[in-house]
C-alpha cells in the first residue's frame, strides 16, 4: 500500500510549478482587489494543498480531516461568490470552476471512500475542462476574477499557472482513482 502515485522526478516537476503557481497568485493576493484576494487566495491554497499532497509522506499534508473540511468550505463559498455574481449579470464562470476545483481537492483528502467514484471521474473532468478553458482562453479573463491581475503578461501568466494546476488536478484525481483497486496511495496521505 506504500507505492506512490507518481515517480520521484514527476513528483519533483509537479511541486516546482505547483510552487512557482503559489508564488504567482501570492504576488496578486498582495495587491488585488478584495475579491481578486479571495479568488487567488484559494487558488494558492489548493496550490499549498496539492505540494502537499506530493511531499514525502508525512512531510507536507495537513490531516485528512482539516483538508476535507478547508476545501469543502472553499468550494462552497467560490460556489456562493459565483452565484451572487450571476445574479448581477457578472462573470461568474471563473468562481465555478474554482469550486470544482476545490471539490476536487475534498475528493482527494477524502479518497479512499467508497461512493465517490462517480464524482471524482465527472471532477477529473470538470478540471480538464477547466485547463482547456484556461489555456484556449475560453474562460473570462476579466471581471473581477483575473481582470485585477494588471497587464496582459499577468493574464497570461494567471491563465498558464491555472491551467497547469487544473492539469495536475485532473490527473491526480484520475491517477488516484486508478491506483485504488491496486492498493497505491498518494505520496504523502
Amino acid at each position: 500500500m506504500s507505492e506512490p502515485l507518481l515517480p520521484l522526478w514527476l513528483r519533483l516537476v509537479a511541486i516546482v510549478a505547483l510552487a512557482a503557481i503559489t508564488v504567482l497568485h501570492l504576488g496578486h493576493l498582495r495587491r488585488g482587489a478584495r475579491s481578486d484576494r479571495v479568488w487567488h487566495g484559494g487558488h494558492l491554497v489548493m496550490a499549498l494543498g496539492m505540494i502537499g499532497m506530493l511531499l514525502p509522506r508525512g512531510a507536507g499534508a495537513p490531516p485528512a480531516l482539516l483538508g476535507e473540511v478547508v476545501f469543502a468550505i472553499c468550494a462552497a463559498g467560490s460556489a456562493a461568490i459565483g452565484v451572487a455574481r450571476l445574479r448581477r449579470y457578472r462573470p461568474s464562470l471563473p468562481w465555478f470552476a474554482a469550486a470544482a476545483g476545490h471539490a476536487g481537492m475534498v475528493c482527494m483528502f477524502a479518497l479512499p471512500r467508497p461512493g465517490f467514484e462517480l464524482l471524482v471521474w465527472v471532477l477529473a473532468l470538470c478540471s480538464g475542462l477547466t485547463a482547456l478553458g484556461w489555456a484556449t482562453g475560453r474562460l473570462p479573463a476579466g471581471g473581477g476574477a483575473v481582470a485585477g491581475s494588471g497587464a496582459a503578461v499577468h493574464v497570461v501568466a494567471v491563465r498558464v499557472s491555472l491551467a497547469v494546476m487544473a492539469l495536475a488536478m485532473a490527473y491526480l484525481l484520475v491517477a488516484m482513482q486508478l491506483a485504488m483497486p491496486a492498493g497505491h496511495t498518494m505520496p504523502g496521505m
